[in-house]
């Protein structure tokens, strides 16, 4: 069974375009064009200019490979100087001459090209003055992917080391407390061992896993003790079933005019779980278990329980597949007369009062999202090509809610657990809405555009109207009222090329979002895919299984060819999802998060995911599993470099969630429903 009936979920991703390289002119016949030169001449003329280039040859009248010559010139201009004097004096001439060609013959970042005046000769005396100096070994021996400090506070991963140095990418601050606005990529530098130092401050940026229960983690820092945050309503209520015909009220309006203590749970970092609410549905069998499993042992390091909706009949089963003690501990069990769908998120929302608020319940044929979302998108011209409805990914829609009327899973557990239910104006399937905090303490809501346009379609119905007759402001008004979010902060976000917003993207820090970026994932599954299939490759070409490798290859390029196009397509969608959230006022990140699946590479979706405020009182978030260097990644992305203040994370077992994409079409963030308060 699908998260939907219109076609299988593809996970995509796309990347902001980036700019072709200037044209930079031939180098002159004087310049010595081996690799190495002309890759140093390219990085001078980048950050200063070429004319930067002709100048420091036109100063020392040498050929670029002439190292003598450099020596020489070098030598010559700054002679007369009294620091150079100085140098000779305290040093010796022997010692200033074999500084000098170390710094010549530098390639890296104290080499000839890095002078920031090529050819002044205090700023050849400042850099001359580093290579007098003893280049001190650090206590440990760093290694590419250690996470190290530098003298200015930030902290850096190790990209390459060679000698006494490594490159660096900075990827943080630590000076102030985790905040989106503190946190930036930096260029990759080459740093001497003397400027850097492991990092104490951050901690097993590597994978934890139990072979025995894979669940993945990353964390910052160590691991403090989870203190449980209390259910509301009752875990013995009586249970009603067959719920979904009698009357439900709709919310009362709300009288705060900064937001309501009873909104509609955040799902950004500011959500405080009490507790995650799944399904498990015995025709998906250990899958949907092995969610249950891992989140619920997720749970007990971050302080929530896992309530599981289980038909009745099959709890023995259940038991048996989730087949770990530590993780029934932390499960509380809901037994009903029948399956539940397991896309919990789907079907209604919890808000920070306990109660249950479920979509609009469809009644008339003109309110059927099915009808209503593919009109919507021919009005607004969605589609940006024609055959784009037809594609799997693109043309899908989100209309599972109304067709199989799952909303009444959410009536049976409101009841089951004695918390009351109300029913929406507005019919917005989980998924397609976003709820997140503001920097100032606001809630805000990001509501998918097929979302917002089903609501104008029951709106319409309802009142008898034409449906282009019906404002934006009124459905806002009416998703303000549910939903108990100011129509100011309710923002419309075009579909980024999937049906429901939180397979594209996701909340992170105070008005943070983090959206995929396709062109990034393409890269990444390039660059894996080539690295698996060399290792393939025969001893010799007189081997019989070096044909076959060959024709590996050519389905290789198919495979590239075809998660080309999928890129291609997906970007117009994200860069107009991009361009909306950031007029919101929001601060947007991009990342490679949502991989579609092949022969080569597995799908994987490292944005559908749940998280908030866990032990410690530090932000924690569980998302699906998927190939260890996408894994590796990811991790590296939340937890250092997009700055979302994420402290610890947690990957799901990757052959469960494999299946769950590729095969049923959604991933944890689907099947995870949270409960608590902000």
């Amino acid at each position: 069974m699908t998260r939907h009936q219109h076609a299988a979920r593809a996970d995509g991703a796309h990347r902001h375009a980036v700019p072709a390289l200037e044209h930079r002119p031939a180098a002159p016949a004087a310049l010595d064009a081996s690799p190495r030169c002309v890759a140093q001449r390219e990085q001078l003329s980048a950050a200063f200019g070429a004319a930067a280039v002709q100048r420091f040859v036109g100063i020392f009248g040498v050929k670029d490979d002439d190292v003598e010559g450099k020596i020489t010139a070098i030598v010559q201009t700054c002679a007369a100087k009294p620091p150079y004097k100085a140098l000779v004096a305290k040093h010796g001439d022997a010692k200033v001459q074999a500084a000098i060609r170390a710094m010549v013959t530098d390639p890296e970042p104290h080499g000839t090209f890095n002078l920031r005046v090529p050819g002044q000769p205090g700023t050849l005396l400042s850099k001359l003055a580093h290579y007098m100096e003893p280049k001190a070994l650090p206590s440990e021996p760093l290694a590419r992917d250690d996470v190290v400090e530098m003298q200015d506070g930030s902290v850096g991963i190790v990209l390459e080391v060679k000698g006494t140095s490594a490159k660096v990418q900075s990827i943080r601050r630590l000076s102030s407390p985790p905040d989106s606005r503190e946190y930036a990529d930096g260029d990759p530098e080459w740093i001497d061992f003397d400027r850097l130092k492991k990092s104490t401050a951050v901690l097993n940026l590597a994978p934890e896993a139990d072979t025995a229960r894979p669940l993945t983690s990353y964390s910052l820092g160590a691991r403090p003790k989870p203190a449980v945050r209390p259910l509301r309503g009752s875990a013995t209520a009586p249970v009603r079933f067959g719920l979904g015909k009698e009357k439900l009220p709709e919310p009362a309006p709300s009288s705060s005019k900064g937001g309501d203590t009873s909104r509609v749970v955040p799902k950004d970092l500011s959500f405080k779980p009490s507790a995650f609410h799944m399904n498990w549905n015995p025709s998906e069998g250990r899958v949907g278990a092995r969610y249950i499993r891992q989140m619920a042992l997720a749970g007990r390091a971050e302080g929530f329980v896992v309530v599981a909706t289980v038909p009745e009949e099959r709890i023995q089963k259940f038991y048996e597949l989730v087949d770990d003690p530590a993780a029934l501990e932390n499960i509380q069990i809901r037994p009903v007369p029948h399956e539940h769908n397991p896309w919990a998120e789907d079907s209604g929302d919890f808000h920070t009062d306990g109660s249950v608020h479920i979509p609009r319940r469809i009644r008339l044929a003109a309110e059927s999202p099915g009808r209503s979302i593919p009109e919507a998108r021919e009005r607004r011209g969605f589609y940006g090509r024609p055959s784009d409805r037809e594609k799997d990914d693109i043309g899908r829609i989100g209309a599972s809610v109304s067709e199989n009327r799952i909303e009444r899973d959410k009536l049976e557990l409101a009841h089951a657990s004695g918390l009351k239910a109300y029913e929406n104006a507005s019919h917005i399937e989980g998924g397609n809405l976003l709820s997140g905090t503001t920097v100032d303490g606001k809630g805000y809501a990001l509501v998918g555009r097929d979302g917002a346009e089903a609501t104008r379609a029951v709106i319409a119905a309802r009142l008898g109207r034409d449906v282009e007759t019906v404002s934006d402001a009124e459905v806002r008004k009416a998703i303000s009222l549910d939903y108990r979010v100011l129509p100011e902060l309710i923002f419309f976000i075009e579909q980024a090329g999937e049906f429901h917003l939180d397979m594209s993207m996701v909340l992170m820090g105070p008005g943070q979002v983090i959206v995929n970026d396709c062109l990034a994932v393409f890269e990444l599954q390039q660059e894996w895919m080539y690295a698996d299939y060399l290792k393939l490759k025969p001893a010799s070409e007189s081997e019989a299984g070096f044909a076959a490798w060959l024709k590996l290859g050519e389905d290789l390029e198919g495979e590239l060819a075809r998660l080309a196009a999928h890129a291609s397509r997906m970007f117009g969608y994200e860069r107009r999802a991009v361009q909306q959230l950031v007029a919101a006022g929001l601060d947007v990140r991009r990342v490679a998060g949502a991989f579609p699946g092949g022969r080569f590479l597995p799908g994987m979706n490292f944005l559908n995911g749940e998280g908030g405020i866990g032990a410690g009182d530090q932000p924690f978030f569980v998302t699906n599993g998927g190939d260890p260097r996408a894994e590796q990644y990811v991790a590296r992305q939340y937890l250092l470099a997009l700055g979302t203040g994420l402290r610890r994370l947690y990957f799901i077992d990757p052959e469960a969630s494999r299946q769950s994409i590729e095969q049923t079409s959604g991933g944890l963030g689907c099947r995870a429903k949270g409960e608590g308060t902000v």
